[in-house]
């Protein structure tokens, strides 16, 4: 087996980064937790997070993605059994979560909620 020790990596020329393509890398991530009020516990390229109703937040991102429809989104609701975490875009460049326990009639919930985004920054 060899091994591969550098101390620096750049393009041909020698001195402009490498570029680096095919990457599938999350450009944004939040984790939430809503017992005392929203609270972003952890984030990435997350400007603010804004609480619109039980179980729905806006996410905003820090860094713009290259088109209003050019990234996804995935949410998943923590502490709860039978969830439903929905992740859709929003008109003002952001993601709208909801959090909905499926177990009985659809209720949505205020609970803990990981988030991440995928695409193209600008």
């Amino acid at each position: 087996m060899s091994d591969i020790r550098v101390d620096t990596i750049s393009a041909a020329n020698g001195t402009d980064p490498v570029t680096l393509t095919k990457q599938s890398a999350a450009k944004a991530t939040v984790t939430m937790d809503d017992a005392a009020g929203i609270q972003g516990t952890s984030s990435t390229n997350i400007s603010s997070t804004t609480d619109v109703g039980t179980g729905d937040y806006r996410i905003y991102f820090t860094n713009s993605f290259n088109s209003t429809w050019g990234y996804s989104g995935n949410t998943t609701a923590n502490s709860i059994d039978d969830a439903l975490a929905a992740c859709k875009h929003t008109d003002s460049g952001g993601v709208q979560i909801s959090i909905i326990n499926t177990s009985a009639a659809p209720v949505k919930y205020d609970k803990p909620s990981d988030t991440v985004v995928h695409g193209d920054l600008a």
